[in-house]
């Protein structure tokens, strides 16, 4: 009884530790910090989201709430209370004051960036318990929302598929402008039947002009124009269900799986396949393309990151974590560049976060 005793006191120290923010500066070209958070052995980084100014980044762990860091003195600035579900998609809108917070079973919630305080909820039509805003988009001109819900049909077992709808919503009013599904799309089996749909599976692009996602039965990623509401291009056959990562522009469009794939989104035709560095039934890594569309970050298995030159279609750098244990323990979860395209944030698991200057990133050599 004693020793039980001793064991959670033990943990109860561990977790109130592990709680504070550990700010540390390392010699460059990397600044490291700690996201709180109320786990022993800590939470992954899921999301990570600059705004449109780069001053301020949006950082979000498997528990709640998003948090904002000041990128200049790299404090943390505010928690959004009452934000965020697993994986909550965040997205800010173009002028960069208002942070929009995707949560579970009941819609967007809108924060005002300079505040912190939460200015409204665009509640889904029809929404459900398990309805999960798997990808979210402010249009270019910030009056709407585009966004993709998912929900997993009911079963005693687990789905291997999903159901999804599209749809827009008025940022002033809150109203519904269309919505349409729902789609069977394909999803892999999680534990929970009502568990989220992979995010790999749906993505829009920065704008929410276009939509991709895969159909269930088939290995084919399939581009919907959001603006026209009707299919664009349909790939070749992949053999795999990627995870999707669209370039700033939307012109082009990463593919992970079993490869790496480079796809023009206009005709939805292959530009060339590249090999990059996975670990075998891991999941596949986040990733993310440069303001100018010229690197593609991709996370690294144990910890890292590697970088692709997307224009001569090799890789031009992969930095990985030094300590043993950190490649033993923690993954990269969430990639992000920041606006100018300078820094490069890595979120990874232990609530940690990594700025890499991406200069000097670019001058490592790969597998240094």
């Amino acid at each position: 009884m004693k020793a039980l005793i001793v064991a959670i006191t033990g943990l109860a120290i561990g977790c109130l530790m592990a709680s504070r923010v550990a700010l540390t500066r390392t010699e460059p070209p990397a600044s490291v910090v700690t996201v709180p958070h109320f786990f022993f052995l800590g939470t992954p980084v899921s999301v990570l989201a600059f705004s449109p100014d780069g001053a301020t980044l949006a950082a979000y762990t498997w528990a709640p709430p998003v948090q904002l860091w000041d990128v200049a003195t790299w404090t943390q600035r505010a928690s959004l209370e009452g934000s965020g579900s697993t994986f909550p998609p965040v997205c800010y809108s173009p002028d960069g004051r208002t942070l929009a917070v995707c949560e579970r079973g009941q819609g967007i919630a809108l924060f005002n960036v300079a505040t912190s305080h939460r200015v409204g909820l665009l509640a889904l039509p029809d929404a459900r318990v398990s309805s999960l805003i798997s990808s979210a988009a402010f249009s270019r001109n910030g009056t709407t929302i585009i966004y993709v819900e998912t929900r997993r049909p009911f079963s005693v077992f687990s789905s291997p598929y999903g159901l999804m709808w599209v749809g827009e919503l008025d940022v002033a009013t809150g109203q519904s402008l269309w919505r349409e599904g729902p789609i069977e799309i394909e999803g892999k089996p999680w534990p929970l039947p009502q568990e989220k749909i992979p995010e790999e599976s749906v993505k829009l692009s920065a704008d929410g002009g276009l939509l991709a996602y895969v159909r269930r039965g088939v290995d084919r990623v399939e581009l919907w124009d959001t603006t026209v509401r009707r299919s664009r291009a349909t790939t070749e056959d992949l053999g795999f269900t990627p995870r999707f990562v669209f370039s700033p522009d939307a012109r082009r469009m990463a593919v992970l799986g079993g490869v790496g794939i480079i796809v023009d989104t206009l005709n939805g035709k292959v530009l060339y396949r590249f090999p990059y560095q996975a670990e075998l039934h891991a999941p596949i890594p986040p990733a993310a393309f440069s303001p100018d569309a010229r690197l593609l970050a991709i996370g690294l298995p144990g910890g890292g990151v590697q970088l692709l030159d997307v224009a001569a279609g090799q890789m031009i750098s992969a930095v990985r974590e030094s300590n043993l244990v950190s490649q033993i323990f923690s993954s990269t979860t969430a990639v992000a560049f920041s606006p100018d395209g300078r820094t490069l944030a890595v979120g990874a698991h232990r609530g940690k976060i990594k700025l890499w200057e991406v200069a000097r990133l670019i001058g490592t050599a790969p597998g240094g």
